[in-house]
């Protein structure tokens, strides 16, 4: 009796393992059917010769981390933040913790957040986590160090105290109070000037010119918002003053940029003698005009346009990182420091072709040295793809030319992939980046 209860209790334990092993493939098999990942663990949670098994089958939930992190606007007491957004394989995002260094400065539920009680001229080193709808949490952003911004120009209030200022610079300030007023002067290279004034989009600021009577040459009276563009005559060799001020006292710890160039007009034309563009160089602004032939020779089309063109200096990350030193007018070695070059069209234009005159004949830039990007909101950039590359000589000076095929965008960008400090291709953006418009 003890070894037939021995060998029924051992049939029905094999039965119960044999059983179980079935259910169990059974239940793996419809697991991966149903795409459930693979990994899970079958467990038994019965008594011993129980057949009741269960399965888990637990993914590996992962969180990107927030990408492209940087300052848009910096006050004195404050700094905004914005970066690119995460995505999670276990629910949306739910917010994001900004960080300022270890400790938790707030939480967002977009991809913005301003910093406030901020001391100025202080440094500030932030990064941000994203945390999804199921909890996980992502590793932090690469980290960004910046500064709140002081009204570093003080005093400046008068044209005695007038903070002297060159040709192609650009100068930040603000007007931090309802008496505040700047006043910057210089002295005239050209006939025919201008100056940009950048304003903050909630405020009415204007701008006056004056000659060393303090006689009005000219002025600019934009209403709230727009950003201030005058051209105004001078007298080569002689002192002018410019004074910003808010409108019935407006004012606001955000910075505005002044610009102050000479007016500057270029035109080309093929080898027929036909002028295909002009190019009127105001402040940051480049006004160009784009003019279309038929098969004929008969001019069909205008195309106008208002340009901006700015570098970055090692863009890494030219997929997230935004337009940068916005009419700059000094020399750059494009091929060093991973630096890129790029134009803000205004709106979204089509692009025909490209070009960048080096100073000389010689460099070490090819066509596998560039990658081109192109956006139409500056937050986030994609490569462009099936552009035509030519390099040639013209007078005394290498040119290189992309040519694109149905290319639209609002922002178009070049970037070479040399990290070193040797560069050998030097352009300046007014005179050496071009760019045909088909549309």
């Amino acid at each position: 009796m003890n070894r037939q209860a021995g060998f029924i209790t051992w049939s029905r334990f094999r039965y119960v393992v044999l059983v179980g092993s079935i259910i169990g493939s059974m239940l793996l098999s419809s697991i991966g059917a149903a795409g459930a990942p693979s990994g899970g663990a079958l467990t038994n949670k019965g008594n011993a010769g129980s057949n009741a098994l269960s399965v888990s089958a637990l993914a590996a939930e992962t969180v990107t981390a927030p990408t492209g992190l940087r300052s848009t606007v910096s006050t004195t007491t404050s700094i905004t933040l914005v970066w690119s957004p995460s995505t999670s394989t276990a629910g949306t995002i739910a917010r994001y913790e900004i960080y300022n260094g270890a400790a938790l400065a707030g939480t967002s539920t977009t991809t913005t957040y301003r910093v406030m009680g901020l001391t100025a001229d202080q440094a500030y080193t932030f990064s941000v986590k994203a945390v999804d709808s199921a909890g996980n949490i992502s590793a932090s952003s690469s980290s960004v160090t910046v500064y709140a911004v002081a009204d570093a120009n003080e005093p400046d209030n008068t044209a005695a105290t007038a903070l002297p200022i060159n040709y192609g610079t650009l100068y930040f300030s603000m007007i931090s109070s309802s008496t505040d007023v700047d006043y910057y002067k210089f002295t005239a290279l050209s006939s025919v000037n201008h100056v940009t004034v950048s304003v903050p989009s909630i405020k009415n600021y204007d701008v006056i010119l004056y000659d060393s009577a303090m006689n009005v040459v000219a002025s600019g009276t934009k209403p709230t918002g727009e950003w201030e563009e005058v051209t105004f005559p001078v007298t080569p060799g002689n002192v002018y003053y410019i004074k910003v001020l808010g409108v019935s006292g407006q004012y606001m710890t955000a910075i505005y940029q002044l610009y102050l160039s000479q007016v500057v007009k270029q035109y080309v034309y093929n080898s027929p003698g036909q002028l295909l563009q002009t190019y009127v160089q105001k402040g940051l602004y480049r006004h160009q005009t784009d003019m279309l032939y038929d098969s004929n020779g008969n001019l069909t089309r205008k195309l106008m346009s208002k340009q901006i063109l700015g570098y970055r200096d090692m863009d890494t990350s030219p997929a997230y990182s935004p337009f940068d030193n916005a009419g700059y007018s000094g020399l750059i070695g494009l091929d060093a420091n991973n630096r890129s070059v790029s134009v803000d069209l205004g709106s979204s234009r089509g692009i025909a072709k490209a070009e960048l005159t080096d100073s000389d004949n010689t460099t070490r830039l090819s066509q596998g040295n560039y990658v081109i990007y192109k956006s139409n909101d500056n937050i986030t950039y994609t490569a462009v793809t099936g552009w035509l590359f030519s390099a040639s000589v013209v007078n005394g000076r290498m040119v290189h030319a992309f040519t694109f095929n149905g290319l639209s965008a609002r922002y178009l960008r070049i970037t070479t992939n040399f990290a070193d400090a040797s560069p050998t291709f030097y352009i300046k953006l007014q005179d050496d980046m071009k760019l045909y418009l088909n549309s």
